[in-house]
């Protein structure tokens, strides 16, 4: 999906099934580090953070977070003027 379109970024969870998030960053590192990556997580921040960005990662959003949140970090992260900053807005 990425060698064939053009995105602003991506927004990883930590635990997702089939593949951690972890290995998902570790290769998106290695293969496309020029896409910005926010992790959000619910463990704890102190050691999930530092590690995300090891992992490459620009930002981090601890769960639960509400969408005032996730649109200020997406807005930091990927740029201020993006479709996904409007409420209700959907990318494709």
């Amino acid at each position: 999906m990425l060698s064939l379109r053009e995105i602003d970024g991506i927004l990883v969870d930590v635990q997702m099934p089939v593949m951690d998030g972890w290995t998902m960053l570790e290769r998106l590192h290695q293969r496309h580090s020029d896409i910005p990556i926010i992790v959000m997580s619910a463990g704890a921040p102190g050691k999930i953070a530092p590690k995300a960005r090891e992992y490459g990662a620009k930002g981090y959003l601890p769960k639960p977070f509400n969408f005032s949140h996730l649109q200020t970090t997406c807005g930091r992260v990927f740029g201020e003027a993006k479709a996904y900053l409007m409420p209700h807005a959907q990318t494709i």
